[in-house]
């Protein structure tokens, strides 16, 4: 398969013969392992499989030409890990997923990862000298046959998930049925604990504990991958139910703001009051407004997405050009309306004496005829909030 793939460049229709030569190749191994598994049952006992690791070597006509060729395939499978693992590790190293990135990231002025292909070699050589010892080499068999088999579980697995999706975005050339993925992964799960149990459980773990790290470190790549498509697909399905079902979500119902501000400071300065309000599971809508070329005085608002969602909120900012900040908030709330997560609270930060009771009047109204409640905020000019220790409530 992959000398197929490495020759798709002298290829008139790659996209055609590659899939037809992968096919082909897996058929024909197929072919031959169901061939060898049929010839090794007939001329060998199942004690003399399980105890005789040459057993192939002592049953055959010509003994020498089998050793030959398994020499000729660990040499060529070693000078392909020698080749792509460096570059494995090196690409991974350019998305600071391993330790020691910047180091393992460098490259010749010929273009060799020479630090990668140091690492990668060490790794070998201490394989190596590890299976010399004893039974080492039977003992670190098993292991290496579990992540194989992991990965590939993985990959059916994702384009199970793909298919299931039905993302416009994944749309493969070769099509094949769901059940084919479906029987890739129940069937390396189970050759996995078949063969090792103890060594799957490893695996397993392994992979799911470098998830996790990988996870906490919040690395950030220039692509998607499939947990954003899956998250968004069932976002999209809950949506849709509960969109259909019939009204009246009083019994779900969370603090959703709805926030306008004309400057970073006036949110700075109600944001105690926010996050009490939004905890634990509410979640707040940040709309700024500024006039043309006046956007400076919204500098820093961006960042409390991250403020908020280190107090556990769910926050969200969206900065809007306007000449009457009034007439966009009243344009927002509809537009909120079609929403599905959509805000159910209006905060006003009122000024006392110095706001137009007209004006803070209509807002009110269109909040009302939109279904959005209203909270006036009117802190005390000298201490604000105090120390948080009383709540009046009129």
């Amino acid at each position: 398969v992959l000398a197929g793939v490495n020759l798709s460049g002298t290829l008139r229709e790659p996209r055609r013969s590659i899939p037809a030569g992968t096919m082909a190749a897996i058929v024909v191994s197929f072919v031959i392992y169901m061939a060898l598994a049929y010839w090794t049952s007939r001329v060998a006992s199942p004690d003399e499989l399980v105890s005789n690791f040459t057993i192939m070597v002592d049953k055959a006509a010509f003994g020498w030409a089998i050793q030959i060729g398994i020499l000729a395939a660990t040499f060529s499978a070693a000078l392909n890990s020698l080749v792509g693992a460096p570059r494995i590790l090196q690409a991974m190293a350019m998305q600071n997923v391993v330790p020691y990135s910047k180091i393992f990231a460098q490259e010749t002025t010929g273009g060799e990862p020479r630090p990668a292909m140091l690492a990668t070699g060490a790794i070998g050589v201490l394989t190596l000298l590890f299976g010399l010892t004893g039974d080492g080499l039977n003992q670190i068999a098993p292991l290496m046959t579990m992540f194989f088999l992991i990965t590939y579980a993985v990959l059916n697995g994702v384009v199970l998930l793909e298919q299931l999706m039905g993302l416009p975005s994944f749309r493969p050339l070769l099509r094949i049925p769901r059940l084919v993925p479906l029987v890739g992964l129940v069937g390396s799960l189970g050759a996995m604990f078949l063969i090792a149990p103890l060594f799957s459980l490893v695996a397993v773990i392994t992979i799911l504990v470098l998830y996790e790290a990988l996870q906490l470190r919040q690395l950030t790549a220039p692509w998607s991958d499939v947990r954003s498509g899956m998250f968004s697909a069932v976002a999209e399905w809950a949506a849709k139910r509960t969109l259909n079902m019939p009204q009246g979500h009083d019994r779900a119902w969370k603090p959703s703001l709805l926030v306008p501000v004309e400057s970073a400071t006036a949110l700075r300065r109600s944001y105690r009051f926010l996050t009490a309000i939004a905890r634990p599971n509410g979640s707040v809508h940040i709309l700024g407004g500024y006039r043309a070329g006046h956007r400076e005085g919204l500098n820093g608002l961006p960042a409390y997405e991250q403020t908020f969602g280190a107090e556990g909120i769910f926050a969200r900012v969206a900065l809007v050009e306007t000449h009457r900040f009034r007439q966009t908030l009243q344009t927002a709330m509809e537009v909120y309306r079609s929403a599905f997560f959509r805000p159910n609270v209006l905060f006003l930060s009122v000024n006392g004496a110095h706001e137009d009771p007209e004006r803070l009047q209509h807002i009110i109204d269109h909040a009302a005829e939109n279904d959005i409640g209203v909270c006036l905020y009117l802190d005390n000019p000298l201490t604000a909030l105090g120390r948080e220790q009383v709540i009046n409530v009129w």
